[in-house]
């Protein structure tokens, strides 16, 4: 676990709220420079990225609030960042720093989710309101960590090779707190919160697919047909051959 992990964990648990987490990635030294000092005074967290590259391996490692992303930088740049991050189910608040002649393409990374875009050049009152707004955006919305671990999950719930090790690596905190986490706000562990995801999925399939159980399960993240049989036969108190059949004559299930 890394010290940002460790740091917010024993925060979690000893009821005080850690400093936000920021990332600014840019490839002009006195760019980064010039953002890491219009933020000193601030009790945030500030880690640099030189390129896209070193920001989406951060971003990977640790738990960031806030992304502040360049548009344009070296090896990939702020949108393809953004998008990395959205299919790896990260849940990082993203900024976009643009020029005038790229504002279009801005535009097009807050339709994939990015939270804002300020245009350079800005001073360094205009950035600091920035960030503060989203920071606090942020803390009013379904940001929580157990969210995050909850989205990602989601997300990934059709791997089969998914384990709670995966979910520790990704966050940088530990299995035991993970499990907390998900008892305390899900009511269940992680394997039932798992396969519930599994078997949503599964219900989905059987509704709207002739796929044989096989092909179906393996789709949603079973091992075989007779891992999502017993699943399925737990959580629903029916099989899944019997809740497609229900389905397709129209009783209720």
């Amino acid at each position: 676990m890394g010290e940002s992990g460790l740091e917010r964990e024993k925060a979690s648990r000893g009821g005080w709220v850690p400093e936000p987490l920021i990332l600014i990635a840019d490839d002009e030294p006195e760019v980064l420079i010039f953002l890491r000092d219009a933020l000193s005074s601030e009790p945030w967290a500030v880690e640099l990225a030189r390129d896209g590259r070193e920001a989406l391996r951060k971003l990977t490692e640790k738990t960031f609030d806030l992304a502040v992303l360049d548009l344009k930088m070296p090896f990939l740049d702020g949108v393809e960042v953004l998008k990395s991050l959205r299919d790896r189910g990260i849940s990082t608040d993203v900024l976009i720093l643009t020029g005038h002649g790229t504002v279009p393409m801005a535009v097009l990374a807050m339709k994939l989710g990015a939270r804002d875009f300020i245009t350079k050049p800005f001073k360094f009152d205009e950035f600091k309101q920035v960030i503060r707004n989203l920071l606090e955006r942020r803390q009013g919305t379904a940001q929580t960590l157990p969210e995050r671990l909850d989205a990602y999950l989601q997300l990934n719930a059709f791997n089969p090779d998914l384990h709670l090790e995966d979910l520790c690596n990704h966050f940088g905190i530990s299995s035991r707190y993970i499990s907390r986490l998900f008892r305390d706000n899900f009511g269940v562990s992680f394997r039932r919160r798992l396969a519930f995801y599994r078997v949503e999925r599964s219900k989905e399939l059987l509704r709207s697919t002739d796929d044989p159980l096989y092909r179906i399960a393996d789709r949603c993240g079973f091992n075989d047909y007779r891992q999502l049989t017993k699943t399925f036969q737990r959580i629903e108190q029916i099989g899944p051959k019997e809740y497609r059949l229900g389905y397709r004559e129209g009783r209720e299930i």
